[in-house]
């Protein structure tokens, strides 16, 4: 009978470390696949951002094309319920767009801009409503910034109200 008390207790601990340890170990693998999801969310939103600069300064810079401004929506506005910042800084011919979220993830992107682009020092914030703004000017000086518009949403009397939003140049 002593074996068959010995070998029930093992067991039964077996068996308890097994129920603590599960779920553990579930939700740590959980959390690292969330977070490694949510960098390559924020890598491809950089790439993508970068891509489209990158065709707006291109088209731009060819000769016939006068003054314009192209914007583009930075979307989505949260990657798996967070929000997350974007920079950039233009050198040598090269933006490099970094986006970053509050929990230290951060993504980089770069591509070639032609030598009249000129990056004004701007930051986005991912919900409030940001945008990606690209402009000629008439003496051919291309630049682009991030900027963010201002949120209207409609009360229950049915008027209009700002939200938030602001505009960094």
């Amino acid at each position: 009978m002593p074996s068959q008390l010995i070998s029930s207790i093992i067991l039964l601990s077996l068996l308890i470390a097994i129920v603590f340890a599960v779920p553990i170990t579930v939700g740590a693998v959980l959390q690292y696949w969330a977070r490694l999801h949510r960098l390559n969310l924020l890598q491809h939103v950089a790439d993508d951002l970068c891509f489209k600069i990158q065709q707006a300064t291109l088209i731009m810079d060819f000769p016939p094309v006068g003054e314009a401004t192209v914007r583009y929506v930075v979307e989505p506005p949260f990657l798996m319920g967070k929000e997350y910042y974007g920079t950039g800084f233009c050198e040598a011919g090269f933006l490099t767009l970094t986006l970053a979220c509050k929990d230290g993830l951060t993504a980089s992107a770069k591509t070639m801009v032609p030598t009249t682009f000129v990056w004004v020092d701007s930051t986005f914030v991912s919900n409030k409503n940001p945008m990606v703004v690209v402009q000629k000017q008439a003496n051919g000086t291309i630049s682009g910034w991030f900027e963010s518009s201002f949120l209207f949403k409609l009360t229950q009397t049915g008027s209009c109200e700002v939200e938030s939003g602001c505009t960094w140049k």
